[in-house]
């Protein structure tokens, strides 16, 4: 296995912030500080634990393993033969794509479209566009670290930020 550089490391994290973080990340804690009382430590415990913890261990058991595939084989081949293309799709067209394509449209662009505009045509335009700017940016496995870890992440982390600002001004 290579040994990183500090600015390699540092992009694989930042890439690895912006691909776990969602809306549930975003939305999520304060609804569950709220409703946690005084228990709201305990909750953001286990929290840290169910959404930071878990998947940061579960990215360092399958590179140590180096790939998904060869973790699932120390179970069995046939368990690997099954449950790392069930797990592919599961994670991939089975949850995030439409997830991916649903949850943005709805939350930002839905409530903008004129009420005589067709909401199916605008669905199918958004999600063509949205899809195609992915695949474009995806296209060259090599660069997705770069784009993602450089480019696209503190892009998100400067828009939570604004919205950060937001609320508190």
């Amino acid at each position: 296995m290579k040994k990183l550089s500090r600015s390699e490391f540092i992009t694989l994290s930042i890439m690895l912030f912006g691909l776990f973080f969602g809306a549930g990340n975003l939305i999520f804690p304060p609804l569950l500080g709220n409703q946690a009382g005084d228990k709201t430590l305990i909750s953001l415990l286990a929290f840290s634990i169910t959404a930071v913890i878990f998947p940061v261990m579960g990215v360092i058991a399958v590179s140590k393993a180096d790939g998904l595939q060869n973790l699932a084989s120390r179970v069995s081949p046939l368990f690997s033969l099954i449950f790392t293309p069930l797990i592919y799709l599961a994670v991939g067209p089975g949850i995030t794509l439409p997830r991916a394509g649903s949850v943005p449209f709805e939350m930002a662009v839905a409530p903008y479209i004129p009420s005589d505009f067709p909401i199916l045509m605008a669905r199918i335009i958004y999600t063509f566009t949205f899809f195609l700017i992915a695949y474009m940016l995806c296209i060259k496995p090599n660069q997705l670290l770069k784009r993602t870890g450089k480019y696209l992440t503190p892009l998100l982390i400067g828009l939570i930020i604004l919205l950060l600002l937001e609320f508190c001004l």
